[in-house]
């Protein structure tokens, strides 16, 4: 398959839903952060650069199957990205 009929998505914990790799592109406003991959023809894998908590969340790869005209689901990661605690003191 092309990488045109390619998407990966990420739904989050609010569940909402935007793609992040579509049409043989990450979108322009996540590509300092987000790339895909592919070291064996048909592979799409996608790269994270500085993961925060906002990234959590369920991220699902498909491809559009050309004789059913729907997508098929290649793969599913569900991603945990624990927050950072910082403390403050001060003194008065």
């Amino acid at each position: 398959m092309s990488n045109v009929d390619v998407k990966w998505t990420q739904t989050d914990t609010s569940s909402d839903v935007y793609v992040i790799y579509s049409d043989g592109a990450i979108f322009e406003n996540i590509r300092n952060r987000f790339s895909v991959m592919s070291t064996v023809r048909g592979e799409y894998n996608l790269v994270m650069i500085r993961a925060n908590p906002s990234d959590a969340g369920l991220y699902v790869c498909d491809e559009l199957n050309q004789t059913h005209s729907a997508r098929t689901i290649l793969s599913q990661y569900y991603l945990t990205v624990p927050g950072e605690t910082y403390v403050s003191f001060f003194t008065l």
